[in-house]
């Protein structure tokens, strides 16, 4: 339950840092992906500058849904709902949306190569950043493929609703 709770506390953290760019220029670019499957690399960054995490990852993309799949966690929303997932604890906690202040706080720009670089900077000085290494368009999912189905879990997955 730490290991989600601290994922938790860390995507607040990250999502809740001032705004660095027009939102509307991040949900425009969300948008245009449509059906995309994306994979990316994350990295973080301490309050001294260096990298306290990197790890690579899937993203599921159409806009406003999502699935993230990295470190062995996976984060699914619905646009309104958001359940983050650890197999290994089993543990499932269960949030409101969190795109809309993923995007208010977001900047995006072009790394060196042309990869897109989604970056969340938080007002205490550490920042992750996610390069998005491959963007592939796909058929549109049905709506049910970016919800969590809790009731399917069995009676020692630990579920904790904070919405």
């Amino acid at each position: 339950m730490k290991r989600i709770i601290l994922s938790i506390s860390l995507l607040a953290a990250v999502f809740c840092s001032a705004a660095a760019q027009d939102p509307e220029v991040i949900k425009a670019y969300l948008k245009s992906m449509g059906s995309s499957t994306v994979n990316f690399t994350m990295s973080g960054t301490g309050l001294d500058g260096s990298t306290i995490t990197s790890q690579k990852g899937v993203i599921q993309v159409q806009y406003p849904c999502f699935k993230i799949e990295s470190g062995g966690q996976e984060i699914i929303s619905d646009g309104n709902a958001t359940w983050i997932c650890n197999p290994a604890t089993q543990e499932v906690v269960i949030t409101g949306s969190m795109l809309e202040s993923m995007i208010s706080d977001a900047s995006l720009n072009l790394s060196d190569s042309g990869k897109p670089i989604l970056k969340f900077k938080n007002k205490n000085g550490t920042s992750m950043t996610f390069t998005l290494e491959k963007v592939t368009p796909c058929d549109e999912w049905p709506s049910d493929h970016f919800v969590f189905d809790v009731k399917s879990l069995g009676d020692d997955v630990v579920v904790t609703d904070m919405r």
